[in-house]
């Protein structure tokens, strides 16, 4: 009888993501999706190569949007994963995070998925990410998941980003108001 009762439960659970009931779905975004383009994913990079070409002149302030990120994560999953785990992403920079939402497939079910984000700068001045929380549809994300993304964020940043920086340390990275800006020197 029990576990009749857990699985009635899941099935009931199973439905409401699938018809989007309120109090099981996972939090909405802040703002209207973000429109997604190559031109403003390729600003990221032209932003980067600027930066550290500037540096050799001192210090080096960098700002991104919503709208450069989103399509930049976009376009890294389209070119970058044969079978994405997100799709539609949309990147937010509110309250001092990075709150990443999209569209993933868990178990065969697809559901909205948020990720909440803090980034950092680590000691030898490269810029990192922690993902803090997150959810599919209701359900919270676990730890182990959590940490895959960080890593992933990580390796991404890596690859990406710190070869456009070559020569340059970070000292500070700030979210707020739709904008993450990273400032460094030579």
């Amino acid at each position: 009888m029990r576990i009749r009762l857990l699985l009635i439960a899941l099935a009931c659970a199973a439905a409401s993501l699938a018809c989007g009931i309120p109090g099981f779905a996972a939090p909405t975004p802040p703002a209207s999706p973000i429109p997604v383009s190559a031109t403003s994913a390729h600003e990221v990079q032209d932003l980067l190569e600027a930066a550290a070409a500037s540096a050799a002149t001192g210090s080096v302030t960098v700002t991104f949007t919503e709208q450069q990120l989103t399509s930049a994560v976009a376009l890294y999953l389209e070119d970058n994963a044969t079978d994405p785990q997100l799709t539609n992403p949309q990147v937010f920079l509110r309250d001092g995070k990075i709150q990443l939402y999209g569209t993933a497939v868990v178990q065969g079910l697809t559901v909205d998925a948020t990720f909440v984000i803090s980034t950092s700068v680590s000691a030898d001045g490269q810029l990192t990410f922690t993902a803090e929380s997150g959810s599919f549809g209701p359900f919270g994300v676990p730890d182990d998941v959590l940490t895959q993304i960080s890593d992933a964020l990580n390796e991404w940043a890596t690859g990406s980003i710190a070869p456009a920086m070559t020569g340059v340390r970070l000292s500070s990275v700030v979210v707020a108001d739709g904008l993450l800006t990273v400032t460094g020197s030579k």
